[in-house]
């Protein structure tokens, strides 16, 4: 088909089958669709702008001309009934009869406008069954009489349902023939009776019109009906069509592909079959189509995947964990928006504007498209908290920079419970190695604490990675985890209670107890422990070459050397990157972190990239973070790098005693200052002693430099530490 064979527009195709066809780009601009068979047809950017979709006219006629004939009909009858019961007021049965039926009816269409046609019908069945039951027994031939009536009620209302303007016709209609059979009071009871159930017929049908949710079983009911020779969509793949002001009344769109296909504007869109999409919800539905959310409701969870929401006024909105992946959101206004935990990926926010909105916890990758995004500052919590930036606005272009770094990143969401680390590093390095086969690299990027004691580690995963995937696949085997280390838990606090149960029978003897602790596993490894020294070199391609692994010498030697060498482990980890920090610490519960390699200027610690070997460094928050969160074994930390003064500082706020550089230092320097330092513990100095000796070396080997390390403490005292003594 060429693409001039594309132009349909302002063409009459009525009935015409497009079925399966490719016609993607094509133009339907005013033209006259109904009944037109779209189905699995490519109808990708095709335009149906001011298109009349629906039932073809002879298929619309037969809808009234039903309509009519059911109202005529059944009006007829309930008008006839109603004179029939009320004529034979004589017996009990009767006097019951009458009233009973009346007032069912009433409280039938009070409950269907009230609380919507389902509950009327159950309430009215209900009660119907119980007036039969005693009808039955008295007189069958009146009680089957009203069961009819009522039957014939629901029939009017289903022809209501069809065609509102064929049933008030038929109901005059039925008026009229009533008029020419009855006279005096039964004329005035018919005519009353009868309009007053049109009149409430009317507002019902009009109220699920109008779209009131209360009324989805009419609306399912009518467009059950009125789908035979509608327009059909089905199945077809309507991405970035355009149905602005096109009436779409009878069509069906069930299962059709919706990516960013432009509803606004478009009319009667409720009365067209949505099943499967993303306009079956009705504030979706009723969003796309006028641009604007209805009053009082919200989308707080809703669906608005691939959804059309370019240009919207959307300031304010509670879109709250809403699926907004694949969505049109290009020059929104989102101002004040709360986008908690809303999925986006894939999501086009360029030209938005963001500024004031909420973005805690939201899923975006690096096919979120944040270009040109207009915004000032966002808030990182709920109520407004965490602003970001602290204080002033983002420059242009620097919100958008601000998250390419968490683009490719999975959020691990531990809740107030907290954090199983034994559990935690079981799973991870298990899946480490897994995706590692297959080329997939997982790392801890960070870990952050919130103020509701929620925990997010953050995993550095490739962008093509399933992160959905991820997280299920983790948490999974997480609880599993959990649940085996709970049962060993259980077992270890059992077993602890039979001890303090025999303690507290022998008078809890000390002798007893030691000899107790000293039969058991744990005790002996804890009394055999070595203190951990956790040496960390990082030397990036770019930077000066450090002699790194002299230092190392150095300090081997010294322990080596010293008193209690047994005492003390030096475990060595070389190249090290940024990532793999939280990993190492985990891994060997260290009591001395001590990192040689670079410092900037500003303070940061130079880290392997890990991919060219290149430099990488770390905020001196998250760094502080991490510390803080693993400050439990950690005694002393040593920065011998460059400039690290202000790291070692915020690193002091969570250990007791840390050790950073004011400015710049040699190689020469650090490497006597260190060697002393661990010879001095390893002779059970404590930390301060050990401290002012290294600086002792750094002037007794003739360099001026022994007043660049400086040491930071918590508290008072916390540098009189001792790590080992004698006999311990």
């Amino acid at each position: 088909m060429t693409e001039a064979a594309k132009d349909f527009s302002g063409q009459n195709l009525r009935g015409r089958s497009f079925k399966g066809q490719d016609l993607r780009g094509a133009k339907f601009i005013g033209a006259d669709i109904r009944g037109a068979d779209f189905n699995g047809a490519n109808l990708t950017g095709t335009d149906f702008t001011r298109a009349r979709a629906g039932s073809k006219p002879l298929t619309m006629f037969g809808y009234q001309l039903l309509a009519f004939i059911l109202s005529a009909f059944m009006s007829s009858f309930v008008m006839a009934l109603v004179v029939g019961l009320f004529q034979r007021l004589d017996g009990l049965w009767d006097k019951i009869a009458f009233p009973s039926f009346l007032v069912i009816l009433i409280v039938f269409y009070v409950i269907s406008y009230r609380s919507g046609m389902r509950r009327g019908l159950i309430f009215t069945l209900l009660v119907v069954e119980l007036v039969l039951v005693f009808g039955l027994i008295t007189e069958p031939a009146l009680a089957g009489t009203v069961f009819l009536g009522f039957t014939f009620v629901f029939v009017f209302q289903f022809a209501f349902v069809v065609a509102v303007p064929g049933a008030v016709a038929g109901s005059i209609v039925a008026f009229v023939m009533f008029i020419a059979l009855f006279t005096g009071v039964e004329l005035i009871m018919g005519l009353v009776t009868g309009g007053l159930f049109m009149l409430a017929n009317t507002l019902i049908i009009l109220q699920a019109l109008s779209g009131d949710e209360k009324q989805n079983l009419i609306l399912k009911a009518f467009l059950a009906v009125t789908k035979l020779g509608g327009t059909c969509f089905r199945s077809t793949i309507l991405t970035k069509a355009n149905f602005n002001e096109a009436i779409l009344q009878s069509a069906d769109l069930r299962d059709a592909q919706l990516l960013r296909t432009c509803w606004q504007g478009a009319k009667k869109l409720l009365l067209a079959r949505r099943t499967g999409t993303i306009l079956e919800d009705y504030t979706v539905r009723a969003l796309l189509e006028s641009g604007t959310l209805p009053p009082n409701k919200s989308l707080v969870g809703k669906n608005l995947k691939g959804a059309y929401l370019a240009g919207f006024d959307l300031s304010g909105v509670d879109f709250t964990e809403a699926d907004l992946s694949e969505a049109d959101l290009r020059g929104a206004n989102l101002t004040n928006a709360n986008l908690t935990k809303v999925h986006a990926i894939g999501a086009l926010f360029e030209g938005a504007d963001l500024t004031g909105a909420c973005i805690e916890d939201w899923n975006i990758d690096h096919t979120t498209q944040l270009e040109g995004v207009v915004c000032r500052y966002v808030y990182m919590l709920n109520g407004q908290r965490e602003r970001q930036p602290s204080a002033g606005e983002f420059q242009e272009g620097q919100f958008a920079a601000l998250y390419e770094k968490v683009f490719d990143t999975v959020n691990l969401i531990f809740t107030e419970k907290g954090i199983d680390w034994q559990a935690f590093t079981q799973v991870f390095g298990q899946m480490q190695v897994a995706y590692g086969e297959h080329g997939a690299e997982l790392a801890v990027q960070a870990i952050e604490r919130k103020s509701d004691g929620t925990f997010i580690v953050k995993v550095k995963v490739p962008p093509e990675t399933d992160k959905a995937a991820i997280q299920q696949e983790f948490f999974r085997e997480y609880e599993n985890r959990l649940a085996l280390l709970e049962a060993k838990y259980q077992a270890q606090l059992q077993a602890k209670n039979e001890v303090i149960a025999v303690y507290r029978e022998q008078n809890a003897r000390m002798d007893i107890i030691v000899n107790t602790l000293a039969q058991t596993n744990l005790s002996a490894k804890l009394a055999h422990k070595p203190i951990t020294i956790l040496f960390l070199a990082a030397n990036p391609k770019g930077t000066e070459p450090l002699r790194l692994d002299e230092e190392v010498r150095a300090i081997d030697r010294a322990l080596q050397q010293s008193k209690f060498r047994d005492k003390f482990e030096l475990a060595q980890h070389w190249a090290v990157r940024v990532a793999e920090l939280q990993s190492l610490l985990l891994r060997h519960e260290p009591a001395i972190v001590h990192f040689s390699g670079h410092g900037s200027s500003t303070g940061e610690l130079l880290f392997d990239d890990g991919e060219m070997g290149e430099s990488q460094t770390a905020s001196l928050h998250a760094i502080s973070r991490l510390f803080e969160v693993l400050r439990d074994k950690i005694r002393c930390v040593l920065l011998n790098a460059c400039y690290t003064k202000a790291q070692a500082a915020e690193i002091a706020k969570h250990v007791p005693c840390v050790i950073g550089m004011s400015k710049a230092v040699g190689d020469g320097a650090a490497m006597q200052f260190a060697a002393a330092f661990y010879e001095a513990l390893g002779y059970g100095q404590n930390l301060r002693k050990a401290f002012e000796l290294g600086k002792v070396k750094i002037n007794l080997v003739g360099l001026e430099e022994q007043d660049t390390p400086q040491l930071l403490t918590r508290r008072a005292g916390e540098d009189e530490i001792v790590l080992v003594k004698e006999g311990s």
